[in-house]
Parts: structure tokens; C-alpha cells; sequence
């Protein structure tokens, strides 16, 4: 190889260790959009399940169903469709968060999607064992910042997420 080949793979070398702040920078912001995206979601489904109908599109009617049986609602959360398209764990970080705060201080929305959780988690199923893991992590910790500190990759806190909800869900 000669003088200028060398001089190529040492620029190269030089540009990709350059760049590789720059591509971390990128990965971390297609996590927080696909994590956004999970949100959007999820506030599609609470949309639909507190009959304010949802901001249509995006994936919610593929992970939620409404089921009458006796006059008496049930709702059915497909939380493996959620939890397989969240690959920041926002949904996760979220639930935790929820559990990590006095129930008495939650507002509406905490209480329902709490509520909704818990129901899903009774399951046994992959995406309920990861339901319940959030679940159980988080009433075990002093403070929602612990659960942020679990689920690194999602930048948001749950106020952040419960705002989106209501934002997005109606």
C-alpha cells in the first residue's frame, strides 16, 4: 500500500472515531421516538377505553379491544404488541413510575392505566411477566426516579408520558 492509501485509512479512521458521538446521538433519538410512538399508542387505547375515542391511526386498534359481556366492559390491552414495539421500555419505565407514587396522590389517568396493568399482569404471558416486573419494582422503590434508572433508554418521566396521554388520547 502506498503512501496515499495510508493516508485514506488514517482519515477514515479519524472521521468514524469523529463520528461516533454523532451516531450515539442518533441512536438515542430513534429510541425516543419509537418511545414517543409507544406513548402515542397507548394513548390511542386509553382514548378508546375512556370514550374519548382516540386521535385515530398509529397502531391503537391493532393493541386494544372491547369486549361487552353482560353489560359489563372489559378491556383488552394487547400488551404484546405494545411491549414488542417499545424498544426503549417507556411503557415499562411508565408503569413502574405509576407504581412508585402513593396511589392517593395519582390522578385519574395513573389510577386507570395502574388499574388496566394490573388486570394484564395476571396473565401468563411474556409481556405479563414484564408487566409485573415493572409493577413489582416499582412499589419497591422510595422514589419514580429509581424506575428512570431501570429503564435507561427512556428518557421520560411519568408526568411526561401521563400528558402525552391525555394530549393524544383526548
Amino acid at each position: 500500500m502506498g503512501y496515499l492509501s495510508h493516508t485514506f485509512i488514517l482519515l477514515g479512521l479519524i472521521g468514524l472515531s469523529k463520528a461516533h458521538g454523532f451516531i450515539k446521538l442518533v441512536i438515542l433519538a430513534a429510541l425516543g421516538l419509537a418511545g414517543l410512538w409507544m406513548v402515542h399508542t397507548l394513548a390511542q387505547d386509553y382514548g378508546n377505553i375512556s370514550g374519548h375515542g382516540g386521535g385515530g391511526g398509529g397502531g391503537g386498534g391493532k393493541a386494544f379491544e372491547k369486549r361487552s359481556i353482560d353489560d359489563k366492559t372489559q378491556y383488552n390491552i394487547n400488551w404484546e404488541f405494545v411491549l414488542s414495539r417499545d424498544p426503549a421500555r417507556c411503557a415499562r419505565s411508565f408503569i413502574c413510575q405509576l407504581a412508585a407514587q402513593d396511589e392517593d396522590r395519582l390522578d385519574v389517568v395513573g389510577k386507570k392505566i395502574l388499574s388496566l396493568t394490573r388486570s394484564s399482569a395476571q396473565k401468563d404471558s411474556w409481556a405479563s411477566k414484564q408487566l409485573l416486573e415493572a409493577l413489582k419494582y416499582g412499589e419497591t422503590v422510595s422514589h419514580p426516579t429509581q424506575c428512570m434508572k431501570m429503564y435507561k433508554l427512556c428518557p421520560y418521566t411519568s408526568q411526561t408520558m401521563t400528558t402525552l396521554l391525555k394530549l393524544f388520547g383526548g
